[in-house]
């Protein structure tokens, strides 16, 4: 097993490989929970990187009169921005500002526009790397923009693709973890790169996040802001 230097400087050296990191969150938050070291190996070796959040994170305290959604909007925006700055990132984020909790019931056009807006997101970059969430996590919105990631990668040839996971260990069974062989799927039949002979392929690795507390217990208290909410630890990968 590795110890925490060396797994910072493996994650080091595999994104030496790309000109692009784009990472794409469901929510504010499940970025840093994902694949947050991942964002920190990025901004430490200077490869540029932005993170795009689809929802406004505004259900995560359904009922507080502490926080009701127009509060939840401000400040999870602003926490997000925060934790990006704590990681060394710079370049601004892009806020979709979808409603949380509804992206799988967008209709087609505004599919598309998220789609669209996922893919602007690498720039025109034939040598991205896009990270999103796990296909069979256990939250809608992560299930829906999971698909919207996998359509907006197909529309960059040469994108390589990670899935990360916020829900599958505390909610999922071993049907919904990453089966070799079967969940791989190749994004583009471009000619690698010499320096990266590994196939470009979907969800056949997911760098491990840190487990984060159920819906119930992330909305037990109000007093607390809703980053103190959650578990601000993540795993460098």
């Amino acid at each position: 097993m590795m110890d925490a230097r060396e797994t910072v400087a493996s994650a080091e050296e595999y994104l030496r490989g790309f000109d692009r990191l784009v990472v794409v969150a469901p929510h504010p938050d499940d970025d840093v929970l994902g694949c947050g070291g991942t964002l920190a190996a990025a901004a430490a070796i200077g490869l540029a990187a932005v993170v795009v959040y689809v929802t406004d994170g505004s259900a995560s305290h359904v009922g507080s009169a502490a926080y009701p959604p127009a509060r939840l909007r401000e400040v999870r925006e602003r926490e997000a921005r925060a934790a990006l700055t704590a990681l060394g990132i710079t370049t601004e984020p892009r806020f979709l500002r979808i409603a949380d909790g509804t992206v799988a019931d967008l209709d087609a056009n505004e599919n598309d526009a998220v789609v669209a807006a996922i893919a602007d997101a690498t720039n025109a970059s034939a040598n991205a790397l896009m990270m999103g969430p796990w296909l069979r996590d256990h939250h809608a919105d992560h299930v829906a923009v999971a698909s919207l990631v996998r359509r907006a990668c197909a529309q960059r040839p040469g994108m390589t693709l990670l899935e990360y996971a916020i829900w599958l260990d505390e909610l999922g069974s071993e049907a919904d973890r990453p089966r070799a062989g079967v969940d791989q799927r190749r994004i583009s039949s471009t000619a690698e790169p010499a320096k990266r002979s590994k196939s470009r392929s979907t969800s056949a690795r997911m760098w491990p996040p840190r487990r984060r507390r159920s819906p119930s217990t992330a909305r037990s208290s109000e007093r607390s802001s809703p980053m103190q909410n959650r578990r601000s630890s993540f795993r460098h990968a």
